[in-house]
């Protein structure tokens, strides 16, 4: 195993069924959420299918709530009075556009990282309007997995940028 491990969808085999009996009772992750994925470090061998399940998804709400906390960060710059909110609405399979695909390839250290998948989700900011953020999954050389963020307004991407920047920082 490298870390990544698909289970078809027409596949119903004992593992998928366990699969789907403890993500949907997980209320810490939408469904879709690296459904018929695995997510396990490379150097990893189950003892049995119910630890292979675990490790997945402790995998898949770490994942999940890291990405959901950078963008939190960046919504919250956005709210303004005390009543403001946001909140998660869905997520959707997407593709990989070519900008994001060069920037990561010969801009940033993710082009040794193996790409798992890329989604859109969708949140709904205090029931009016709607902020859509492509969000990228890699598992990385030292057997981590991350996820990147892409704002779809050009705005909040600038200022997500402006924020991570190391240089002209003062600390």
């Amino acid at each position: 195993m490298d870390g990544l491990v698909r289970i078809p969808k027409s596949n119903s085999s004992n593992i998928r069924s366990q699969l789907d009996e403890t993500q949907s009772d997980d209320p810490h992750v939408p469904p879709n959420f690296f459904d018929d994925t695995y997510l396990l470090p490379s150097f990893y061998m189950p003892e049995n299918k119910e630890l292979l399940v675990h490790t997945h998804n402790s995998i898949r709400r770490t994942l999940f709530s890291s990405t959901f906390m950078d963008i939190k960060f960046t919504e919250y710059k956005r709210l303004k009075e005390d009543d403001d909110f946001f909140e998660f609405k869905d997520l959707q399979e997407a593709e990989e556009g070519f900008f994001n695909y060069y920037n990561d390839h010969y801009l940033q250290p993710e082009r040794n990282y193996r790409l798992l998948d890329v989604q859109t989700w969708t949140f709904n900011r205090n029931g009016i309007n709607e902020s859509k953020y492509l969000v990228k999954f890699y598992h990385t050389d030292k057997d981590e997995f991350r996820s990147k963020i892409y704002p779809q307004n050009w705005i909040d991407y600038f200022r997500m940028r402006w924020h991570q920047r190391k240089i002209l920082k003062l600390v």
